[in-house]
């Protein structure tokens, strides 16, 4: 600080060289500059003296709303950087994974289910049921087994089996469209109303056929069975590949957006501009946006054996129509080699279930329905309810276990609906 005795010999100084008016006195401002200016503090308030004396409330009201205001920047740059790709997708997640039946035999093994030994009991009563069964008509009827159902679902097995050829040859009609039609450049809105109009022609024919031909109710019940998988393997197909190909696109253009904005970048690192820290901060956050859907993107349009659109061949179409599943993906689970011994395991379950479905429906299901006008509504009922209940759980294990479980010789996984 500078000492009182210095301060008063320079104003003293400032006293001397004041100029005056025309009539020999001092301006009033120099006056007042040359008035002795005493040594203690001012008391004007200052700004940091004010906050100081501020309440604990409204700094805390300040404190809010400034953060308020540092997370939700108004920038206009932030609103164009996120806008310049479409919002993100919806990524289908796949269902698929290695996993085996619990009804498989080295499966009840190997985890020691406490449930096999009920399951290894139903057989040994359904191999006594055919024993019982075959022995009670070998004495009514000289035969072990009848052949009247036999007879009723052998009837026209030719045209049939025409028919089924002639649907499964239909059913390359969605692969031909996305092969030949898929370089048109149809939207999404075509691709879609072209997809139903093929699916409900094709089912509306195949059941026209059904009930044309006229045939007992196990051949319309197994063609119609068969149509209606098809339909939606068809439609599994057709809409999932349709999807792809407008998120190829869009992973295209994305990738196309995310090098120019790398350029952008580059040329500003080569020829640096000045540019504010909520713009550098969109930029970023925009890039970062982009980069994530690429990654997402690709996760479901690239696999590790096939990716889109490499995968519309016709090889991986017949192998979608093979597998037991009804949701079509780019790749299964696939086990390490062929499984022969498996493959004939269930072939043999297959045969053997359906002589045991046979001998139930023969038995003990036609002869009540044969002789039903006979007896009252409610016996016809008592008699039906245990052989219809056995048959149910036969044609399950047929479908769900047997019959399906055939076709995975190479597929690791469940069958899926």
């Amino acid at each position: 600080m500078t000492p009182p005795m210095a301060l008063y010999s320079r104003r003293n100084q400032q006293l001397d060289a004041t100029t005056h008016d025309g009539k020999g006195k001092i301006n009033a401002m120099d006056k007042i500059d040359a008035e002795p200016v005493p040594a203690q503090q001012s008391t004007q308030t200052r700004p940091c003296d004010t906050a100081h004396t501020l309440s604990k409330e409204q700094l805390a009201v300040g404190a809010s709303t400034m953060a308020s205001d540092s997370k939700s920047p108004k920038s206009p740059t932030k609103t164009t950087a996120n806008s310049s790709h479409k919002p993100k997708s919806r990524i289908r997640k796949g269902s698929f994974r290695s996993r085996t039946s619990p009804l498989d035999y080295e499966t009840l093994e190997r985890e020691q289910n406490s449930m096999r030994g009920f399951f290894t009991l139903f057989w040994v009563f359904m191999a006594i049921y055919v024993v019982v069964t075959a022995y009670k008509n070998y004495r009514a009827e000289g035969i072990f087994i009848s052949l009247r159902f036999y007879q009723q679902f052998s009837h026209d097995a030719i045209g049939l089996i025409v028919v089924d050829a002639a649907m499964i040859l239909s059913l390359f009609v969605p692969f031909l469209a996305q092969a030949w039609l898929g370089g048109l450049g149809w939207s999404r809105g075509v691709w879609t109303i072209a997809m139903h109009v093929w699916q409900g022609v094709w089912f509306g024919v195949c059941l026209a056929i059904a009930f044309g031909k006229e045939w007992p109710w196990i051949q319309s019940g197994a063609f119609v069975g068969h149509c209606i998988t098809m339909l939606f393997k068809q439609h599994s197909y057709s809409s999932y590949n349709i999807d792809l190909r407008f998120k190829h696109k869009q992973l295209l253009h994305l990738r196309q957006l995310l090098t120019e904005h790398k350029k952008d970048d580059d040329h500003d690192s080569t020829y640096p501009r000045t540019r504010s820290k909520t713009t550098e901060d969109a930029s970023l956050t925009g890039t970062d946006a982009m980069i994530a859907e690429i990654a997402d993107l690709e996760k479901e349009l690239i696999k590790p054996n096939v990716s889109f659109p490499n995968n519309i061949t016709l090889w991986n179409y017949i192998d979608y129509l093979l597998v037991p599943t009804l949701v079509y993906e780019l790749s299964y689970p696939r086990t390490e080699k062929f499984r022969p011994l498996y493959f004939i395991n269930k072939a043999a379950a297959t045969l053997c279930t359906f002589g045991l479905l046979y001998v139930s429906y023969e038995h003990y299901i036609l002869p009540v329905l044969l002789d039903m006008p006979n007896h009252t509504f409610f016996d016809s009922v008592f008699q039906l309810m245990m052989p219809f209940t056995m048959c149910y759980l036969l044609i399950f294990f047929i479908i769900f276990e047997v019959m399906i479980s055939t076709k995975k010789i190479t597929f690791d996984d469940m069958p899926v609906l």
